[in-house]
């Protein structure tokens, strides 16, 4: 990142998009009554929840650092290559798993909405994924952010809530270390960020994460799904402060991580609201 970089509001546009597309999604869900499958392993307790959170950091982790010993020595190649088929293979999935809840959500006799389904899932993922891997601008943005809220809310609602907040949480404190002293910043003083199409976003002047646009609607999903509209609105908005004052860092420094202050932030705007309405209403 230049040292000239100065945050404006158009810099925030991938993050509202993300989180509007992550809410629109999360009332699909709920309307269409679509079976969710938890994906957790430990019970919902606080020691459960820890396990949880531990586990997928640390799957997090190994990811990271894969991509970064790929890249460190000169297999660049294949990490790009491992990406195409990883973000081919997800949109696919989530993309049926979106539109059976679509057509649920509309009553379409279960014949007919099989084949559309499946039809429609094709051609999806082959225009998303050409936008993200070979266009610029507008359609990159486009295709990036939905796939990073299909994804996202996709975990908000497989994931019970107590897991999701310790999770966020042991997220933004990993997301600290693998910017600063980790794989992510590594990775990122070895190559060009904007080369790495699925994995970052660049819009402008500054390069975002794929994984910053998942956790970001992660939270945003799930408070839809399980709070409502209000605390939704409250945790998006707390979001977006929070990419914000992440962004002004970038002013001073050439990299920030994305999840700290944004999900920090999120979160708690989300729980003071959640308080209040509880107390104010019970």
């Amino acid at each position: 990142m230049e040292d000239e970089f100065n945050v404006t509001a158009t810099h925030l546009l991938p993050e509202v998009w993300t989180l509007i597309v992550a809410g629109i999604l999360a009332v699909m869900i709920l309307e269409s009554k679509i079976e969710v499958q938890v994906i957790t392993q430990f019970p919902e307790t606080p020691v459960g929840a820890t396990m949880n959170m531990t586990i997928f950091v640390a799957l997090m982790a190994v990811m990271a650092t894969l991509m970064y010993l790929l890249v460190k020595y000169g297999l660049e190649k294949i990490f790009r290559t491992i990406l195409r088929i990883a973000i081919v293979s997800v949109l696919f999935v989530l993309l049926v798993w979106y539109l059976t809840a679509l057509f649920a959500l509309l009553r379409v006799a279960e014949e007919i909405a099989d084949l559309v389904v499946l039809s429609a899932s094709l051609i999806l993922t082959s225009v998303l994924t050409y936008a993200i891997n070979r266009t610029k601008g507008v359609p990159q943005l486009v295709a990036t952010t939905l796939l990073g809220a299909m994804v996202g809310t996709f975990l908000g609602a497989s994931i019970p809530t107590l897991t999701a907040i310790i999770l966020l949480l042991g997220l933004a404190c990993y997301d600290i270390f693998a910017v600063f002293k980790g794989p992510i910043g590594k990775i990122a003083e070895k190559t060009d960020l904007e080369s790495l199409s699925g994995a970052t976003l660049t819009f402008g002047d500054l390069t975002v994460g794929l994984g910053d646009l998942v956790f970001y609607s992660m939270l945003a999903g799930h408070t839809m799904l399980s709070f409502g509209f209000i605390p939704y609105a409250m945790a998006s908005i707390g979001i977006v402060v929070g990419t914000y004052l992440g962004f002004k860092m970038l002013e001073k420094r050439s990299a920030f991580p994305g999840l700290p202050l944004s999900l920090i932030i999120g979160l708690g705007f989300m729980l003071v609201t959640v308080f209040l309405r509880e107390r104010l209403f019970s």
